[in-house]
Order: structure tokens, then C-alpha cells, then sequence
């Protein structure tokens, strides 16, 4: 891999998965290969990385946020030949902060409800699209002003012909901001488990749904609470005829917190790996069923690790009850923290399948890679 100059804060692994029933018991073998993309110092992104998400057209294209030393956030692109070896692109569109190549989507205007960070993205290629909206993008906004008081973190629109100049959708879909233009989904009513946070979201194009359905988000929903540091999390379902009109699913399947529409995973059982928040759901579809991997977090050490969950049809989703992370009790956590090395655990994950091949890339604070393969 080239050499870079790079951040030891931040770093992207990969995990290398070979396609297994995901109720059969199965080995995960580990192999140290060093990480494969690191924050670049003196850059807009230096302060580090976060949520990939990454498809294979050709070559591996990755979207992902970078942190500036404001803590802004911004979303720049790379691409590879193996999903190893990262090239950013060699210019910067982010006029608001020009150091450093790779960075295609800035923030908003000061007065915009995206003015401060933009994150968390699903991006999806679609070849029936007109050529100006191939690629589609879902991402996470929020400014210091909402963010520091405890406001709302909503979910915006973008679109591009070639994955590097992106057009923000222009409307506004988020009653609660006169502000947000671009923003297609807004957080809860107050009082419900998505009332400050709704984004993070994953977003496919299910060919097999009906039309009001083509499009289907999974996203993260939070509430804050008095009993946890932050905030808890669970994970919610919208369905849209477009990728700009969304709407929740009309229920309520988690029992821990029953006020307002959508949620369809609920945390942990208390003292279990992810108790507290999930977040940052992944999701594809493989034949007849839905499959997603998620961050979760314990209460008891604060770390995150990711898990995986099961669905035929995206609402009712089961953890299986195979737990490869031993540190913590709970059902179906499959990545542990002491792969990476990190302190803080391993989160953002991003999943794509090729010929019998899944890879996955995430999120750690350490400088540990591990390259997993899995067999039955």
C-alpha cells in the first residue's frame, strides 16, 4: 500500500468473509495486515474518520466523513482496485476548508441545518436513474448550535452523475427546521425514541418491493435519558416511492420504549453487549431475506462491537444466539473489540457481497488491523 503521512487516531479495517449460513456455528480466523485507510494530518480530515459506505462499480468506491480541526465534519471519496489499497480523488470541492484531496460534499451555509456536520452516509449506485442522479446519497446533518443543545440530527438528499460533484436536493421535507433545505428525514415527535436523532441511515433499492416501496431505510433513532451519559439508540424502518418522501413504519416492535412509529430493533437485554445504543446499521438484501450488522454499545464498559441480526422482511429482525464477542454477554455480537486494539470498540460498518465474498470495512481508534475470514 502506499505511503501516507496519517493520523494514528483514527483508522478504516476490513474484515474478509466467506459466504456462510448465518445459522450455522462457524471459526473466525485472524491475521494482522495493518490498516487500509488513515486520516491524513493538516487536511480537512485529520482529526479523523468515520462511516464508510462502499460500493463496487467496476473498481471500490468509498464515501466516508472526515473531521477537521474545528470538528467539522465533511464526506470526501476514494477508490481502489481491491478494496485495499485507497486512492482519494486528487481534488477538494469543499470550498470551505481547501486543505487536503478527497473531499466532495461540504457543509451547509451557518444558518443551514447541515452547516456544521455532515456524516453517516448510505450511498447507492442506480443504473435506471437519470444520468444526473446514478449515484444517490443519504447523510447525516446537524449544526453546533442544534448539536450542543441537545437538538436534532436529520437525514438529507444528495445526488451525483459520477460520485465526486454532488447536488444537495433542494426541498425541504423536516418540518421542524425552516431551515433544511436538502433534508428528506426528519427526527420524531417529541417524546418518541427517535426524537433527537434520525439518521445513520441504509438505504436499498429493492426492485422486489412495491412501487411506494422501492426505496428502504434502516437508520438510527436516539432519545437522551437522564439514566445513560449520552443518549439511547435503537434501529428504525422507512420505506419511499422516491428517496425523498419517507414513511416510518406505521409500528412500534421495541418494547423497551413504545412512543412513536418505526423502530424495529431494540437494544440488548440489560448487562448484554449492546444495551444501551445501536447504531449505524448496515443492511442488504441476499434471496429472500434481510440481513443487517450494527454498532452496539455496553453499559458496562462503554465499548462498541458490531452484531448481526436476521429478517424475511426488514420489520421483524432476530439476533442469533451464537456470540463471538467473548468479553461481553449477549446474542449475535460477531466483531469484538479486541481485534482492532481500540479502546473505544469497533462501529461503522459497511458490507458489500462479491461472487460468494462479503468484505467489511469499520471504524476503530486503534492502530491494529485484522483481516477475518470466516468459515463454516
Amino acid at each position: 500500500m502506499k505511503s501516507i503521512i496519517v493520523s494514528t487516531s483514527v483508522v478504516i479495517y476490513i474484515f474478509i468473509c466467506t459466504l456462510y449460513n448465518a445459522s450455522a456455528s462457524h471459526v473466525m480466523l485472524r491475521e494482522p495486515v495493518g490498516p487500509v485507510f488513515s486520516s491524513v494530518l493538516n487536511s480537512w480530515e485529520h482529526k479523523g474518520l468515520e462511516s464508510p459506505s462502499v460500493l463496487f462499480d467496476g473498481i471500490y468506491k468509498m464515501w466516508y466523513s472526515g473531521t477537521d480541526e474545528h470538528n467539522r465534519r465533511r464526506i470526501g471519496h476514494a477508490t481502489s482496485p481491491d478494496g485495499i489499497n485507497w486512492t482519494r480523488i486528487s481534488n477538494n470541492h469543499c470550498t470551505s476548508h481547501a486543505a487536503g484531496n478527497g473531499c466532495v460534499l461540504d457543509v451547509g451555509n451557518k444558518m443551514s441545518w447541515d452547516a456544521d456536520h455532515i456524516y453517516g452516509m448510505s450511498v447507492v449506485a442506480d443504473p435506471g436513474a437519470p444520468e444526473k442522479s446514478r449515484y444517490k446519497m443519504w447523510y447525516t446533518g446537524a449544526n453546533n448550535a442544534s448539536a450542543l443543545k441537545k437538538g436534532r440530527w436529520r437525514t438529507g438528499y444528495a445526488f451525483s452523475s459520477d460520485g465526486v460533484i454532488w447536488s444537495k436536493f433542494k426541498g425541504n421535507k423536516c418540518a421542524s427546521n425552516s431551515n433544511a433545505g436538502s433534508c428528506v428525514f426528519d427526527t420524531g415527535a417529541p417524546g418518541s425514541w427517535d426524537e433527537i436523532v434520525a439518521a445513520a441511515p441504509s438505504v436499498i433499492i429493492d426492485a422486489d418491493a412495491s412501487p411506494s416501496e422501492r426505496y428502504k431505510m434502516w437508520y438510527e433513532g436516539c432519545i437522551y435519558s437522564d439514566n445513560v451519559p449520552e443518549h439511547i439508540c435503537r434501529i428504525g424502518y422507512a420505506t419511499s416511492p422516491d428517496g425523498i418522501n419517507w414513511t416510518r413504519y406505521k409500528e412500534n416492535r421495541c418494547t423497551d420504549f413504545s412512543q412513536g412509529k418505526g423502530c424495529v430493533l431494540d437494544t440488548g437485554k440489560a448487562g448484554s453487549w449492546d444495551d444501551v445504543r445501536l447504531v449505524h446499521p448496515v443492511v442488504i438484501k441476499t434471496e429472500h431475506k434481510y440481513e443487517m450488522w450494527y454498532a452496539g454499545q455496553s453499559s458496562a464498559d462503554h465499548k462498541f462491537r458490531i452484531g448481526y441480526a436476521l429478517s424475511s422482511d426488514g420489520i421483524q429482525w432476530e439476533r442469533y444466539e451464537d456470540n463471538n464477542c467473548h468479553s461481553q454477554p449477549g446474542n449475535r455480537c460477531v466483531f469484538d473489540v479486541d481485534v482492532s486494539g481500540s479502546k473505544s470498540g469497533i462501529s461503522d460498518p459497511a458490507m458489500i457481497q462479491i461472487n460468494g465474498t462479503r468484505k467489511i470495512w469499520y471504524r476503530a481508534t486503534g492502530t491494529t488491523f485484522g483481516l477475518k475470514i470466516t468459515t463454516k
